[in-house]
């Protein structure tokens, strides 16, 4: 059994809401479909379940797979815009309207020759069903995406604003940004913001970018593998900051305070 915690927009605690799966599934995002239905993201095999307030139980799961897909799980691509639910389900590339229950088509990225075919992703899967070890698996993309790995590449994060849909993507041993111009369809393509900065490990508003540190980018640099260490990794550059800003972040206890949260807002 699990909890989803409810509070006002003022920061009341309302009420909690004891959930029952059959399974314990680590919940890590939920999200409001309507007055009385929640989407929860899991890092089980379940990767979306649709649960009733109401009712107190689960009215849909979708996206199950067989296995375990801890570097690629879906948890960073669900998101919100215009009062519709979008997801990217694990190594598509196709952006799904699952507002009503029933996926239909939103978006497709394509990259060309750089897509990967259904062979790749089969021998992935095949790889990661074959460890005997459950914990033996792929933890980051980078493990099984580059030159002579099992994919070209790996979409990460997926995000929309209202002039742009947005995707992280592992390429190449490094994070790529794409970004698509809904009105010209000009795509541009960098490794990173001339800020130092990365989308990785925030969530991306209609007109903000809101960062925080999750501890990943200490952990991906602590691991010391040569190909991926001139990637930025951080959502914020204290560099850029205000100094009573920066005085914020050096004097911040991750044991006793709450994380702290560096918002950007897009320029016109």
């Amino acid at each position: 059994m699990q909890r989803v915690l409810f509070y006002d927009l003022k920061g009341q605690h309302l009420f909690d809401l004891s959930i029952f799966t059959g399974q314990v599934m680590a919940f890590n995002k939920v999200f409001p479909v309507s007055d009385t239905v929640i989407l929860l993201t899991s890092i089980t095999n379940q990767q979306l379940l649709f649960y009733s307030i109401n009712e107190n139980r689960v009215l849909h799961s979708d996206f199950l797979m067989d296995v375990y897909l801890q570097a690629f799980k879906p948890l960073n691509n669900v998101y919100q815009f215009n009062g519709r639910t979008f997801v990217l389900p694990a190594m598509s590339q196709q952006i799904l309207d699952v507002t009503d229950m029933e996926p239909n088509q939103h978006f497709q990225w394509c990259f060309g020759r750089h897509n990967n075919s259904d062979d790749q992703k089969e021998k992935l899967l095949y790889e990661i069903k074959r460890r005997v070890n459950p914990f033996d698996f792929f933890r980051f993309p980078h493990e099984a995406v580059g030159a002579g790995k099992f994919l070209h590449q790996h979409i990460l994060e997926i995000f929309e604003t209202p002039r742009f849909m947005i995707a992280l993507v592992e390429f190449d041993y490094n994070w790529r940004h794409v970004f698509m111009d809904k009105q010209s369809g000009e795509i541009r393509v960098f490794n990173h913001f001339e800020e130092q900065v990365s989308l990785s490990f925030v969530s991306v508003q209609e007109d903000r970018i809101i960062a925080y540190d999750s501890g990943v980018a200490d952990r991906i640099r602590a691991m010391g593998v040569e190909e991926i260490q001139h990637r930025i990794v951080d959502g914020f550059n204290p560099a850029i900051l205000s100094e009573s800003d920066r005085q914020i972040i050096e004097n911040h206890d991750p044991m006793t305070q709450n994380p702290f949260l560096v918002v950007y807002r897009f320029r016109e």
